[in-house]
């Protein structure tokens, strides 16, 4: 019986040198440089965050999801950067590789906000309607545009495309 316990923990203290030999061989993972807040004005295309780690070879990988409550169970995740305005989070995970250990994960809450474009009213007295078309003359007929302010004394007003 003695004889089976001894050869147990000389096998388990063999394990356990040969595995922190392996993690002692890879470097410390590097530092995500990116903000973790980040924001953008919608251009119609796909816009990932700026995912960027202070080592060029150290490997990072972006997840998005739609919500917080997404990202916290992580579920409802996809790769492809987003598209459509909105507040998304994203998920920077620095796996082993490369000579790296695994980091920690990097939260990065990011937001496509619309633009918003002054459009000059012809006179003061032109309506929301004369406005909106204007508009959409200028940003293309297959844009829709909305106006996010009412008509003031200077004559402009704020347009979201």
């Amino acid at each position: 019986m003695k004889n089976g316990i001894f050869l147990y923990l000389a096998v388990f203290a063999v394990i356990t040198a040969c595995s922190s030999q392996k993690n002692s061989e890879l470097d410390d993972p590097p530092i995500i440089t990116s903000a973790t807040y980040q924001h953008t004005l919608f251009n119609g295309k796909s816009q990932g965050i700026d995912a960027r780690a202070e080592k060029e070879d150290a490997p990072i990988t972006v997840t998005y999801y739609l919500s917080e409550a997404d990202y916290d169970a992580d579920i409802n995740a996809f790769t492809e950067a987003p598209t459509e305005p909105g507040l998304y989070y994203a998920r920077i995970r620095r796996p082993e590789g490369n000579g790296y250990k695994q980091g920690r994960d990097i939260k990065v809450e990011y937001h496509i906000q619309k633009p918003l474009a002054p459009v000059d009213a012809v006179n003061k007295g032109s309506s929301k309607t004369s406005v909106l078309k204007l508009a959409q003359a200028a940003n293309g007929e297959n844009m829709m545009a909305k106006i996010a302010g009412s008509g003031n004394p200077s004559g402009r007003y704020h347009v979201s495309v």
